[in-house]
């Protein structure tokens, strides 16, 4: 294995069979940008001192992760893969895992008779908190001593800061928490202002995703872990949080280079901050190597992941239930059956109503073409209907 903490991880995933192997960079880079703000904003470590700003002062750099996707394609497994008790690469690091997750266990608050709720994000402030299924506000929001838990949570996912009043009673405390939420497609709902704090994660499978998931199971090599690969990972994780001594960083012209190339195609500052967040985490877990000096460097590599985490958060912002079905068709070059379409949406945990009404509104509004359903004459039935990519689709 490589002794590059990046390479290592990718080749200790690949050699355990994992799929979907392409979105393990988010993981890796958010682990980075995390050790990197704990030593830059925070005061839990004496000793720490920033190293990089913005209108000079330090800057927050996490990169929080919320993964949208049917559900056992992923979501969970790369959880489990760096923080499970028995097999987690990176079990050293601080981490809290939850199954559910509301903006009221994670950021807290007040119940009732005023008895403070304390929240994940304040018993745990130095950890990576992850969660399987997160729950959106509007369940929790119409219940009055919830009504400012959303303000509360973006601050919390930008800054780290929460403020919160209720009843008269005050809540106030800086966290440096790394969020990993996950949830399902037909379950996700974009909240106001969150966008901006979030790296988001389409894990939509298309055709192909699928029968590898498949090939997995049917052919199990049943073969045990690599006790020894996983002691060495392990140890350079935690070897890595233990080094790090960076008292200055560097922007490299490779950095502004790809920032400025980013900004040409159309993006905006928003987006430049959460790239260039991941590349701080990508050049520490890649070539850090316990000097005082950080430099924040693109290559190949970080580009095309990039521009791939690019496009993933495109498709769930412009609208994460449609992605799931554009993604799925196209990798179908004959089109998808209204059967077959079906079928995959009910496994993934749609209601054949949401189905049937996604697919109408996509037809609607032209970003699905639909082909079939005729009448062919007396006795003769009806023609199949397939669907087929629309021209206003992304």
């Amino acid at each position: 294995m490589s002794n590059n903490l990046y390479e290592h991880t990718i080749d200790f995933a690949r050699e355990a069979d994992y799929t979907s192997l392409e979105v393990l960079d988010y993981y890796i880079t958010s682990i980075g940008c995390h050790i990197a703000n704990l030593f830059n904003t925070s005061s839990i470590y004496e000793y720490a001192t920033p190293f990089y700003f913005r209108n000079r002062k330090p800057f927050p750099v996490r990169a929080n992760i919320f993964a949208i996707g049917p559900p056992g394609y992923g979501k969970t497994a790369w959880h489990r893969f760096f923080f499970d008790q028995d097999y987690g690469c990176a079990i050293s690091l601080p981490h809290k895992h939850e199954k559910r997750l509301t903006e009221l266990s994670l950021v807290g608050g007040f119940d009732k008779s005023g008895e403070k709720i304390i929240g994940h994000a304040e018993e745990y402030k130095d950890a990576i908190i992850l969660c399987d299924e997160y729950s959106a506000l509007k369940k929790s929001s119409k219940q009055e001593h919830s009504l400012q838990l959303e303000e509360a949570l973006l601050g919390l996912l930008d800054d780290g800061w929460v403020y919160k009043s209720t009843g008269g009673h005050d809540l106030k405390y800086q966290s440096y928490i790394t969020a990993w939420l996950a949830t399902q497609n037909a379950r996700f709902d974009n909240e106001s202002g969150m966008p901006r704090r979030l790296n988001y994660l389409d894990m939509s499978p298309d055709q192909t995703t699928i029968k590898a998931f498949n090939q997995k199971v049917i052919n199990n090599p049943n073969t045990p872990p690599k006790l020894k690969g996983l002691r060495d990972l392990r140890h350079h994780f935690s070897e890595l949080a233990q080094t790090f001594t960076a008292t200055k960083s560097i922007r490299t012209a490779s950095l502004r280079n790809f920032l400025l190339a980013l900004s040409q195609r159309g993006y905006n500052h928003n987006e430049l901050i959460l790239i260039e967040n991941l590349a701080i985490g990508y050049s520490l877990i890649k070539y850090y190597r316990a000097t005082p000096v950080l430099r924040i460097t693109v290559d190949k590599t970080f580009k095309a992941f990039a521009l791939d985490a690019l496009n993933r958060r495109l498709g769930v912002l412009a609208n994460a239930n449609y992605n799931q079905i554009l993604t799925y068709i196209k990798s179908l070059p004959e089109g998808c059956s209204h059967t077959q379409l079906m079928k995959y949406l009910v496994f993934s945990g749609w209601s054949r109503r949401r189905a049937r009404e996604t697919i109408n509104d996509m037809l609607l509004h032209k970003v699905l073409l639909k082909a079939g359903g005729e009448g062919l004459g007396r006795g003769m039935g009806r023609a199949p209907i397939f669907y087929f990519i629309g021209d206003d689709s992304l």
